[in-house]
């Protein structure tokens, strides 16, 4: 669906004179968050603080982020097979009968409504359901779905199947979504917006402590997902080349195991035959090049703790400057 697909944003179209963002207004992202007094607590921040963050391109992120959280409303709703029922109308639908285990969905007044499953949904459905996965995707191409509604209320009859599903709230046409299935029985949500206000913050205070600059240069983003790529001030000589420079990758994945993960993504700076400047960025192996990564089944007290793997960064830049 086009409206979900990955975009990005590369430094030249950011906002003018975007030098950064006041850490109160960036800690409005996450004022819902179960993790907003973590954040205070591990930064020791106010959330009254005005303290400017002095990285370039982070108010131009934070608003794309924010727009992003105000358009699509993420729930997770907890519901068995047999409340369900299935909709082939304008591709196949799944439509939600019980909405009491989620406060936001009760509180919308309306006794069911019909999800599209997006990216990986309907395979990640199907999945669960004894691996029917590619067994009713030919169905629905083959225009089947007799076949495969009698085998879905079958399959209710035998168990029941509970599952947490992610559901995705279009609040602007008011459409609904299903983006994935998500475990039942250990998941933390660690979404973009934490993403965004974790990796800013931890290179604002590393900026404090060291004297290494960081600049946003570029991000991919969609609903779930973002990449931050940021430069540093980092660089080492290569001669007859140009200088090897230090580059962070920041992502996060709200539906993978991994979600956020600091990554080196190092880059060589050279002049082109038309003394222009420019950027290649090295993709090594993963293995020498993560700093730290924290997956959906890590408790919030072991997270934060990860976060200290991020002195990482600079040995695994003087190894990779050793292997350029």
């Amino acid at each position: 669906m086009e409206k979900f697909k990955k975009q990005s944003l590369e430094k030249e179209n950011f906002f003018n004179g975007d030098d950064g963002i006041q850490i109160d207004e960036l800690l409005e992202l996450i004022k819902k968050s179960d993790y907003y007094n973590d954040i205070l607590e591990y930064f020791n921040i106010d959330q009254n603080d005005t303290t400017r963050i002095n990285i370039k391109g982070a108010k131009s992120l934070f608003t794309k982020i924010k727009n992003i959280n105000e358009k699509y409303i993420k729930e997770d709703l907890i519901s068995d097979l047999k409340d369900l029922n299935f909709d082939y109308n304008g591709g196949f639908g799944i439509k939600f009968n019980n909405l009491t285990t989620n406060q936001y969905l009760s509180d919308l007044k309306i006794d069911s409504f019909k999800a599209y499953p997006i990216h990986s949904g309907e395979r990640d459905f199907f999945s669960n359901l004894y691996e029917i996965d590619k067994y009713a995707s030919k169905l629905i191409v083959k225009g089947f779905k007799d076949i495969l509604d009698q085998n879905l209320e079958l399959i209710k009859t035998k168990e029941h199947h509970c599952k947490r599903y992610r559901i995705i709230h279009d609040n602007e046409d008011n459409t609904f979504y299903l983006r994935a299935i998500i475990s039942l029985e250990r998941y933390y949500n660690y979404g973009n917006a934490l993403t965004v206000v974790i990796a800013l913050l931890k290179l604002h205070f590393e900026m404090q402590s060291t004297d290494v600059k960081y600049d946003l240069i570029s991000f991919e983003y969609n609903e779930s997902f973002i990449r931050m790529f940021f430069k540093t001030s980092e660089t080492k000589e290569l001669k007859g080349v140009g200088l090897f420079e230090n580059a962070l990758q920041v992502s996060n994945d709200e539906i993978k195991r991994e979600a956020l993960k600091f990554s080196n993504i190092c880059s060589i700076i050279f002049k082109d035959t038309n003394n222009t400047e420019q950027r290649l960025f090295i993709k090594p192996k993963d293995i020498k090049t993560k700093v730290l990564s924290i997956t959906h089944g890590t408790g919030p007290t072991k997270a934060f703790a990860n976060l200290e793997d991020f002195v990482k960064s600079k040995e695994n830049f003087e190894e990779l400057f050793k292997e350029a």
